[in-house]
């Protein structure tokens, strides 16, 4: 961890944080706005402190980073595995970069309330998990952003009329999947630049 963030995170007040892991723990300077409300732009939880994935291995820094309610996470960089993130239960925003090794998102069920995830570059066996209890299968997160995502079985999804606040789906042009996502409620399907 850089000595500056780790002033910041010792130094801090408040009882919540939102981090962001990055390959050597430097910081972003920007960061992309998935979502086409302004209103779900708003309640994104942008970084703090920066944290590298070398970190992740550092008990005594983990122990006090959950000293806070995490409750946002930006993973910039692809880790090995996403364990970390059943230490956060406060977390409401997550993105997740790169996400190579990511196949499941069971984590979503530790979460005690989780509005934003977004994700790229996974191939998931399905998403079932974003789906919340009868009888109104609102979406948990109900903002899902995927880029560039292979998802194997939504049928799930459409058979439970899952309803989500803002469902965007974006692929390279070469992968069309238009047909397979219309249907869902809210989805807005965009092709990437190639």
């Amino acid at each position: 961890m850089l000595q500056s963030e780790r002033e910041k995170l010792y130094n801090r007040e408040s009882e919540y944080l939102s981090i962001g892991i990055s390959e050597n723990g430097e910081g972003y300077g920007m960061h992309p706005v998935p979502w086409d409300y302004t209103a779900n732009a708003y309640k994104m939880k942008l970084p703090k402190i920066y944290i590298s994935k070398k970190d992740l291995l550092d008990e005594k820094l983990m122990a006090k980073i959950c000293e806070f309610k995490v409750h946002g996470c930006y993973i910039f960089c692809p880790l090995e595995n996403y364990d970390v993130l059943n230490r956060f239960t406060d977390m409401s925003d997550l993105n997740i970069y790169q996400a190579y090794n990511l196949e499941n998102l069971s984590f979503l069920k530790r979460f005690k309330e989780c509005r934003m995830l977004f994700v790229s570059k996974a191939h998931l066996k399905d998403i079932n998990d974003v789906v919340g209890p009868e009888p109104y299968f609102m979406a948990k997160p109900n903002c899902l952003a995927l880029y560039d995502c292979i998802v194997d079985d939504i049928s799930y999804l459409k058979d439970k009329k899952v309803t989500f606040n803002e469902l965007v789906i974006c692929n390279p042009k070469s992968r069309d999947e238009r047909g397979r996502w219309n249907g869902l409620y809210r989805v807005k399907y965009y092709d990437m630049r190639e």
